[in-house]
């Protein structure tokens, strides 16, 4: 009888336990799970899920046939990734997309395709290396990869046009908000430092038609793609040797970020030399800061730490850089996205 009540009866409690169990627990075991959510993110992102279903819900046995694997472990998948909000179970077997699983469509206006490819194939494998990286010189993606992320891309170049694929799929809400709130009218030639393929000039001058601008990037990123834009000049260069001069307003986007204070230094002592004295520094990037916005900046900050050696920073550490770069910083300006507008000039 006894043996009886304990199996009738444990699954009762169990489930009585775990639903009652305490919220430390449960929030490091999701955290934990978060990673087997990610990788599953980007199976179904590689597989382009996302893109059969833009017509309408889809049963999985359909779905899989399209993207040629088993539909009983895609339904479990897609059940998973609808249980945290990414995609819409229909049915038992049925499923649609929602507001975010639309957004792994390559053709949709905010994509975020690439991005999640991008993070989800040598990102991914870099964080291996990344607890040998933290007694070691070397960055975790060295440890892994045995050279640097930048060499690694340039050595091969599909994972080279994914990164850029990537980054211009990350900046596109990033370049609207930027010019949601900040006038770029009275400037008449911008020049974009590390500006990939030119997509933030683009937008600028889509906006205001009587702007220049001048995109600044390294041989083998001017080569790689084709230059249409006849307000705008690629000039192919590196920002640790000098830096074109000329330029109204100069705009770092997403580069700081990328290394270390003394190279970051060495980037921005460059730009003060090549700045008139009435030339605006404009820096675009995430600032660490002790508010709930600040909880992916926390992640990009470790990212970096991982990947490239660099670091997102507090507001001190940007006036404390830039002030040994010869700026100072006139206003810091937040957008709706995670990223922050630093507006410097030169100091007299």
């Amino acid at each position: 009888m006894c043996k009886f009540f304990i199996y009738i009866f444990t699954p009762f409690f169990l489930c009585f336990s775990y639903a009652n169990e305490t919220t430390p627990r449960r929030d490091i075991l999701e955290t934990a799970a978060s990673e087997w959510i990610a990788r599953s993110l980007f199976v179904v992102t590689k597989i382009e899920v996302a893109d059969f279903l833009q017509a309408g819900p889809l049963h999985v046995n359909e779905i899989a046939k399209k993207v040629s694997v088993d539909p009983s472990k895609l339904s479990r998948i897609l059940k998973m990734l609808s249980k945290n909000g990414i995609f819409f179970q229909v049915s038992e077997d049925t499923f649609a997309n929602n507001l975010r699983s639309e957004l792994l469509c390559k053709s949709h206006p905010n994509s975020l395709h690439s991005l999640i490819c991008f993070y989800g194939e040598d990102i991914h494998k870099s964080f291996d290396g990344l607890l040998p990286s933290l007694s070691s010189e070397k960055t975790a993606f060295e440890h892994v990869f045995e050279k640097k992320v930048f060499t690694h891309f340039k050595e091969n170049p599909e994972k080279g046009s994914l990164f850029q694929k990537a980054m211009k799929e990350k900046s596109k809400a990033v370049i609207d908000s930027i010019l949601e709130n900040y006038s770029f009218e009275k400037a008449s030639r911008i020049y974009d430092i590390g500006g990939g393929q030119g997509q933030f000039l683009k937008q600028i001058i889509h906006t205001h038609p009587d702007i220049s601008g001048l995109n600044f990037e390294l041989q083998e990123v001017v080569d790689s793609f084709e230059k249409q834009q006849s307000q705008i000049k690629h000039i192919p260069g590196d920002f640790f040797h000098s830096i074109p001069k000329g330029g109204d307003i100069y705009l770092l986007k997403s580069v700081i970020h990328d290394f270390d204070d003394e190279k970051a230094t060495q980037i921005l002592q460059n730009c003060n030399l090549s700045m008139n004295v009435d030339a605006k520094l404009l820096i675009i990037e995430v600032v660490l800061d002790d508010s709930k916005r600040s909880k992916y900046a926390n992640a990009m900050d470790v990212l970096m730490l991982t990947v490239t050696g660099g670091k997102e920073r507090s507001k001190t550490s940007f006036e404390n850089l830039l002030d040994n770069a010869g700026f100072k910083i006139d206003q810091i300006i937040p957008t709706d996205t995670e990223f922050s507008i630093i507006e410097a000039t030169k100091k007299l």
